[in-house]
């Protein structure tokens, strides 16, 4: 099975995914060890996990920030 996931960010913290790979979702149960392997922990921070169909077919925009070091010139 190939499965692809991204990790979505809220940058207001409030609001996570609620479908497939949402937080406490039957599907980890499914890939034992994956959680571990993305070193990642359930809470409510606005940080999520989604199939990459899944984003696709509810998101259309991304906004991406990059911070740059204040010595970068």
């Amino acid at each position: 099975m190939n499965l692809q996931l991204i990790r979505i960010r809220n940058p207001w913290g409030q609001g996570e995914w609620t479908g497939k790979f949402a937080d406490e979702d039957e599907a980890w149960d499914d890939h034992k060890g994956l959680k571990e392997k993305l070193n990642y922990v359930f809470k409510s921070d606005g940080n999520w996990w989604m199939r990459y169909d899944d984003f696709c077919a509810h998101f259309n925009k991304v906004y991406l920030c990059k911070i740059f070091p204040s010595t970068w010139s």
